[in-house]
C-alpha cells in the first residue's frame, strides 16, 4: 500500500486555504479602515464640515467612514471569495488581485463622494484617498496570501511525515511477512521432511539390529550379537527421542503449527504439553474466540508468546502446580489472564524475557502487567500475568 493522491484531502485544503484568505483579508481591512476613520477625524481632525449639504460632527463623520469602510471591505473579500485569488498563481493572481483591490478602493471612493465626505472639486483629496485604499487593500491581500503559503506549506509537510511514516510502517510489516513466512517454511520443512528422515533411519537401524540378531543367533560369542544390536536399538530410540522431542520444539519455535487453526486451537495445544502433574484450567470466552480470528498472525503469535513464557516463569521460578488461562474481550481489546499458585512475587521481580514482549505489545497498542495473585495486587501466593491487544478496526 502507497500514498495516493486525496481528492478529498485536496477539497479540504482548497476550503481551508479560502478561509485563512478571507478571514485575513477581512479581518485586516477592517480594523485598518475603521482605525484609519477614527485618526482621521478624532485624531487630525481632518473631518467634513458638511455631509451632504448638512451640519457635520466629528461622531456622524466617524460613523460614516467608518460604514463606507467596512462596506468596501465586504466588497473586496466578496470578489476575492469570487475570482479564487489565492488558488492561482503568476499574472493570474496579479490581475485577480487588482481586481479585487480595485473595485473595493473604486466604491469606497464613490461612496465617500456620494455620502459628501470629500468635495467633488478638487479632486486631488479623492484621488489620494483612492491611492491610500488601494495599498491598504493590496498589502491585506499580500498577507491572506502569505497565510495560505504558510498553511500550505505544514500541509505539505504532514503529508511528507505521513508518507513516510507509512513507508516506514509497509517496510516493517513487510519484513514481518517474510520473516514469518521463512519461519514456516523452515518450520514445516523440519515438520515433515527432517523428522520423516529420522523416521526412516530410526527403522532402517532397528532393521540392521534385528537382522545381526538372526544372522549371529546362538553362534559365536554369547553375548557380542545381542550387545551390538541393543546399541543399534538404543541409537534408533535415541534419534526417535530426538525427532520426538528437539525437532517438535523447534520447529515450534520457529513458527507454531497449531496456530494456523486459529490462536484459540494453539493455546489448546500448548496447555495439553503442560505435564499432568500440573493442574490446568483453560477458559476462553466466545466472543474472544471469535474476536481472535480478526488478530494479524504476528499478534497471534505474540499472544503466543507472551502466555508460552508466563507458564515457562510460573513453572520454574514461582514452583507452581496449577496453571489457569483466560482469554475474554473487554470492548475493543482482547485480554489473556495467566494465573498459578506458586510462591508469588519477590519485592522487585525481574521481567527477563517478558520485558522484551511487553516493548513488543506495546509497539502495537497493547499492554503487559504482572502482579502477585492476591485481588489487591500485593505480595502473596501466586502471580497474575495479563495481556491486553488491541482488536483491529
Amino acid at each position: 500500500m502507497t500514498a495516493q493522491h486525496d481528492p478529498l484531502a485536496d477539497a479540504a485544503g482548497i476550503a481551508a486555504d479560502r478561509r485563512a484568505m478571507l478571514t485575513t483579508v477581512g479581518v485586516t481591512s477592517g480594523l485598518f479602515g475603521v482605525t484609519v476613520s477614527i485618526q482621521s477625524v478624532l485624531v487630525l481632525g481632518a473631518f467634513s464640515s458638511t455631509l451632504r449639504a448638512q451640519d457635520a460632527s466629528p461622531l456622524a463623520d466617524v460613523t460614516v467612514r467608518v460604514l463606507i469602510n467596512l462596506l468596501s471591505v465586504g466588497v473586496v473579500v466578496l470578489l476575492t471569495s469570487v475570482l479564487q485569488v489565492e488558488q492561482h498563481r503568476g499574472p493570474a493572481l496579479a490581475l485577480r488581485g487588482l481586481a479585487a483591490v480595485v473595485g473595493g478602493a473604486g466604491l469606497r471612493g464613490a461612496l465617500q463622494l456620494a455620502a459628501g465626505v470629500y468635495p467633488i472639486d478638487p479632486p486631488n483629496a479623492v484621488l489620494t484617498d483612492a491611492l491610500i485604499g488601494s495599498v491598504l487593500f493590496a498589502v491585506t491581500l499580500v498577507a491572506g496570501l502569505v497565510i495560505v503559503g504558510l498553511l500550505r506549506r505544514l500541509r505539505d509537510e504532514e503529508r511528507q511525515r505521513f508518507a513516510q511514516e507509512l513507508t516506514a510502517r509497509e517496510a516493517l510489516e513487510s519484513l514481518q511477512r517474510e520473516e514469518l513466512r521463512v519461519r514456516r517454511e523452515v518450520a514445516e520443512n523440519i515438520h515433515g521432511s527432517v523428522q520423516n528422515r529420522f523416521v526412516l533411519l530410526a527403522a532402517e537401524l532397528a532393521a540392521v539390529a534385528d537382522g545381526l540378531d538372526e544372522c549371529d543367533g546362538p553362534h559365536g560369542p554369547p553375548d557380542a550379537p545381542r550387545t551390538r544390536g541393543d546399541r543399534i536399538r538404543a541409537v534408533a530410540n535415541e534419534l526417535d527421542r530426538l525427532r520426538e522431542s528437539e525437532l517438535r520444539a523447534l520447529s515450534e519455535m520457529l513458527y507454531p503449527i497449531d496456530l494456523d487453526r486459529g490462536l484459540p486451537t494453539a493455546l489448546r495445544s500448548l496447555f495439553a504439553r503442560i505435564p499432568p502433574s500440573i493442574r490446568t484450567e483453560l477458559t476462553i470466552d466466545p466472543r474472544a474466540d471469535a474476536a481472535a480470528a480478526r488478530l494479524p498472525e504476528p499478534a497471534a503469535i505474540l499472544v503466543l508468546r507472551v502466555v508460552e513464557d508466563g507458564v515457562s516463569n510460573a513453572l520454574r521460578h514461582g514452583k507452581a502446580s496449577a496453571l489457569a488461562l483466560s482469554m475474554d474481550v473487554d470492548g475493543d481489546t482482547i485480554v489473556l489472564a495467566l494465573r498459578d499458585d506458586g510462591v508469588g512475587l519477590p519485592p522487585d521481580p525481574r521481567w527477563s524475557g517478558l520485558a522484551r514482549l511487553r516493548r513488543q505489545l506495546e509497539s502495537v497498542g497493547g499492554a503487559l502487567a504482572l502482579r502477585g495473585g492476591n485481588d489487591d495486587g500485593g505480595p502473596g501466593p501466586g502471580a497474575v500475568l495479563e495481556a491486553r491487544l488491541p482488536l483491529p478496526t
